[in-house]
C-alpha cells in the first residue's frame, strides 16, 4: 500500500475526488459541498488556499487545507494560515495520515494555528509540537438569571431569532448591510494601535460575514462625530448569542464599554438568556470583566506551530487582538 504526499490543484483537478472523501468520512457530502462554493471559490485570497493531501491508487484518503491568514506583527506583515476540513478516509486510520499532511505543511508557513473541535485531533496538535494559546478560555454574560435557570432544567424553550435584534441609530450605532471604503479607512487608522493582529478589509469582511451561507450576522459600526470608533459583529447559538468580532479605537475604551453595554442590552430585550465572547487579547476580556462577563472557563482550543524562533511572541495571546470569528470553529458549530 503506496501512500503519496502533494498539493491539490484547486483550478485544475476534479474536486469530486475530494467530496468523496467528505463523504466516505460524514456520510454525507452535500454540506461540505455548498460550503466550498464559499469557503473556497469565494474567498478573496483563493490564489493563497492550499490543500494537502494523501493519496493511493488514485484516490484521496486524506486532506487537510490552509486558509490564508495575514498577521500583522509590529508593522510587518506575516502570511500564515488556519488550519481546517481535516479527514481520513475510513480504510486508512491510524497510518498517521493526518500528521504527515500537517507536517508537510510546516513547510510552507513560519506559524500556522488551528482551532480544534475535536478532542482526538488537539490531542494530536499538542503531541507534533503545536502550543496552546493563553489565554484561551470563552467569557460569559448571563443575561437573565431565572431564564437562564429554567432553560437549564429545560423548563424554558424560548424561540429568539438574531434578525429580531433592533439596532437604535439614534444612539450613535449604525448597522452596516456591506463593508466598503467607510471600514478601510477604519482599518488603517486603527491597526496601527494593535500590536499584533489578524490583517482584515473590506472584502475579507463581506466574504466571512455577509457571503457565508450557512449563517446569520448583524453587524453594526459605533459613531462618534461622524467617525467609526467600534466595529462589532453579532452571532447566535440557539439563546446564546455571540461577539464573533469587535475592533475599535485603542485611543476611546470609553466607546468598547458604551458598545459592550449596548450589545448586552439589545441582545436581553430580544430575550437571549446569555452573551459571549472569546479572546486571548487581555485589554477587551478586561473591558469585557469590567461589564460583568466571567471566565466560563470552556476553551476554543486556539492553538499554534512556531517554526522560526524569530516569532516566538506568536504563542502570547495576551498580546494579539484573535476574535471568535477567526478560523472556522465559529461557523462550523
Amino acid at each position: 500500500m503506496n501512500i503519496t504526499y502533494r498539493l491539490f490543484n484547486i483550478d485544475e483537478e476534479n474536486k469530486s475526488k475530494l467530496f468523496d472523501l467528505y463523504r466516505n468520512v460524514y456520510g454525507d457530502a452535500a454540506i461540505y459541498m455548498n460550503r466550498w462554493a464559499w469557503e473556497v471559490e469565494q474567498h478573496p485570497d483563493i490564489k493563497d488556499i492550499k490543500i494537502f493531501i494523501a493519496e493511493c491508487e488514485n484516490l484521496i484518503v486524506g486532506a487537510s487545507m490552509r486558509i490564508p491568514l495575514k498577521i500583522k506583527a509590529n508593522d510587518k506583515v506575516l502570511n500564515s494560515a488556519f488550519s481546517i476540513n481535516s479527514m481520513v478516509h475510513s480504510d486508512f486510520r491510524g497510518k498517521g495520515i493526518i500528521q504527515n499532511l500537517y507536517t508537510m505543511s510546516f513547510n510552507y508557513y513560519p506559524v500556522l494555528y488551528s482551532k480544534s473541535t475535536a478532542p482526538g485531533m488537539y490531542k494530536i496538535l499538542i503531541k507534533m509540537g503545536y502550543r496552546i494559546v493563553e489565554p484561551d478560555t470563552v467569557l460569559t454574560s448571563i443575561l437573565s438569571i431565572t431564564g437562564w435557570s429554567l432553560w437549564r432544567l429545560g423548563w424554558y424553550k424560548p424561540e429568539i431569532r438574531i434578525d429580531d435584534i433592533m439596532i437604535d441609530q439614534k444612539k450613535g450605532f449604525n448597522e452596516i448591510e456591506k463593508f466598503g471604503a467607510e471600514f478601510d479607512e477604519f482599518w488603517d487608522s486603527v491597526s496601527p494601535q494593535y500590536p499584533n493582529i489578524v490583517v482584515k478589509n473590506a472584502a475579507f469582511m463581506n466574504w466571512r460575514y455577509f457571503r457565508i451561507p450557512q449563517k446569520k450576522y448583524r453587524i453594526f459600526y459605533k459613531k462618534s462625530n461622524g467617525r467609526i470608533t467600534v466595529m462589532a459583529v453579532l452571532g447566535q447559538s440557539g439563546t446564546t448569542a455571540k461577539i464573533v468580532d469587535i475592533l475599535w479605537d485603542r485611543g476611546k475604551r470609553d466607546e468598547l464599554l458604551v458598545t459592550i453595554d449596548y450589545i448586552k442590552k439589545i441582545c436581553r430585550k430580544c430575550g437571549f438568556l446569555k452573551v459571549l465572547c472569546w479572546t486571548p487579547m487581555v485589554e477587551l476580556r478586561d473591558s469585557l470583566k469590567k461589564k460583568r462577563f466571567i471566565d466560563s472557563g470552556e476553551r476554543d482550543n486556539l492553538n499554534v506551530m512556531i517554526n522560526n524562533d524569530a516569532f516566538e511572541s506568536f504563542s502570547v495571546g495576551s498580546d494579539f487582538h484573535f476574535v471568535l470569528g477567526d478560523g472556522d470553529s465559529e461557523y462550523l458549530s
